[in-house]
């Protein structure tokens, strides 16, 4: 591991042994794997404020796989993004980029009252 990995994990030390392999698997993927440096690829604007102000311009946006190659072929350390999008891809994708589920200040994280 690249000692620059190495020094930003130690910021970390009272994470958990999961929290700091999931940084460092961030941390090494990727063209800036080793470097400390992170490209995450965003991709939730458009499921947010509607996908036609996003992905019109860009009709191959709307296919969740076509984000998933975006990001493995632009060398992006992780791929952030809505559970379905996450989902339409999982399984293909597996081990070729590191993903992130995105939530938004809409997401429901907790049970509603009874």
């Amino acid at each position: 591991m690249e000692s620059r990995v190495k020094e930003i994990l130690s910021w970390y030390s009272s994470d958990s042994p999961g929290t700091r392999t999931n940084i460092a698997r961030l941390l090494n993927h990727g063209r800036l794997a080793g470097t400390g440096k992170l490209v995450i690829l965003p991709v939730d604007q458009g499921f947010e404020h509607g996908p036609a102000r996003s992905f019109a311009v860009n009709p191959p946006g709307y296919d969740p796989l076509y984000h998933f190659r975006l990001a493995i072929d632009a060398g992006c350390n992780a791929y952030a993004a809505p559970l379905g999008f996450l989902e339409a891809g999982a399984a293909e994708f597996a081990g070729e980029v590191p993903m992130i589920l995105t939530t938004c200040s809409t997401t429901r994280r907790t049970r509603s009252p009874r």
